[in-house]
């Protein structure tokens, strides 16, 4: 999933995005992988918000809200849905 990622992350985030993404979710777990979906991998798109698929093996309640604050503080107010996939967690949507 690390090249989906980097192919189309690439065309809809700047760089100082793509790190402050990387960084918050690697910095809780180094092993997670993350996707970007929806509109921003769409070169007929504009704008929207960013959507991330996060695929995790110790991501627990305490890490995700840790997780939504950094993301939050670092990219702003802008809306972004997580969806996080880890063993102690429910698949579900979480907004930003």
């Amino acid at each position: 999933m690390a090249k989906l990622w980097q192919r189309h992350i690439k065309r809809r985030l700047s760089l100082e995005e793509r790190q402050h993404i990387l960084d918050a979710v690697h910095g809780l777990d180094t092993n997670a992988e993350v996707c970007l979906f929806g509109s921003r991998v769409r070169d007929d798109a504009r704008g929207g918000d960013i959507d991330l698929l996060v695929i995790s093996e110790t991501l627990d309640r305490k890490l995700l809200r840790s997780l939504r604050l950094w993301l939050q503080d670092r990219l702003g107010l802008r809306k972004i849905d997580v969806v996080v996939s880890a063993p102690e967690l429910p698949v579900c949507p979480v907004s930003i």
